[in-house]
C-alpha cells in the first residue's frame, strides 16, 4: 500500500501540472538509495494545454505510445485521450503488485477481444483476489475500465490508498513526520543545442501533445 501510494502520488503530481505520463510501468519504477519510490523514463510524456475543450471531445489527438501491457484501450484504438491513460495504466501497475503477478496473457486475450468487432467488452479482465480488501477491489476495477470516464482521477485513486495505509496501520508511522522538500534532479545537457546540427532540428514546443517521431 505504501509502495502504491507513492507511485500515484508522483502521478497525481503531474496530472496536476498538466502532463500525461503514457508509459507507467513496473519497469519504470524504481527504489533510490534510500528505499524510496521512484517514477523514471519520462520520455513519451507530454504536456496538455492549459486552456481547452477537453471535457467536451474526451481527449486529444496523440500518438499510439507505450506499452502494450499498461496501454489503455483508448490509446490502443487510437482514439482522443487525455490523463485518464495513466489512470489506466496504473491500475494495471497496482493489481500486479497485489497479486505478485504478471498480466501478459490476461492482456494479450484482452488484446484479441478489442480487436474483434463483435466483441463483448468487460472491466474484469484481470483476476480479482476476493482476499484483497474491498476497496482495493474496486479500485483495480476502475482504474481499469474500459470506459475513461468511468475511471477515477489519480488525486481520487491516491485519496483512496491512504486512506487505506491508515486503516491497516501502514501510514500511523508517518503523520507525525515533517514533509521535507527535495531538491530537483532533473538536469538538461543544454551543451547539446551547442551543435548546429541538433540547434536546427530543436522545437521548444516538441512537449506539447505530438511531434514528428512521436511514433519513431
Amino acid at each position: 500500500l505504501e509502495v502504491a501510494h507513492s507511485i500515484a502520488s508522483a502521478v497525481e503530481f503531474m496530472h496536476a501540472k498538466g502532463i500525461v505520463n503514457r508509459d507507467i510501468k513496473c519497469g519504470n519504477i524504481g527504489f533510490d538509495f534510500h528505499g524510496e519510490v521512484r517514477l523514471f523514463d519520462l520520455g513519451l510524456a507530454r504536456i496538455l494545454p492549459v486552456a481547452s475543450n477537453q471535457a467536451e471531445i474526451g481527449g486529444f489527438k496523440m500518438s499510439r505510445v507505450g506499452t502494450n501491457l499498461y496501454m489503455a484501450p483508448e490509446v490502443r484504438a487510437r482514439e482522443l485521450y487525455g490523463l485518464a491513460v495513466d489512470v489506466y495504466s496504473f491500475g494495471v501497475v497496482l493489481w500486479e503488485i497485489l497479486s505478485l503477478s504478471t498480466p501478459t496473457s490476461k492482456m494479450t486475450k484482452l488484446r484479441d477481444e478489442i480487436q474483434r468487432p463483435d466483441s463483448t467488452r468487460t472491466d474484469d479482465w484481470l483476476p480479482i483476489c476476493s482476499c484483497w480488501p474491498r476497496q482495493l477491489q474496486e479500485l483495480v476495477r476502475g482504474c481499469t475500465s474500459y470506459n475513461p470516464q468511468d475511471r477515477p482521477s489519480m488525486a481520487e485513486v491516491r485519496s483512496c490508498l491512504y486512506q487505506l495505509s491508515l486503516e491497516t496501520g501502514v501510514k500511523q508511522r508517518m503523520i507525525n513526520v515533517p514533509t521535507r522538500k527535495r531538491r530537483s534532479t532533473i538536469r538538461f545537457d543544454l551543451t547539446l543545442l551547442e551543435d548546429p546540427v541538433l540547434r536546427s532540428s530543436y522545437n521548444s514546443d516538441t512537449s506539447i501533445l505530438l511531434d514528428e517521431h512521436d511514433d519513431l
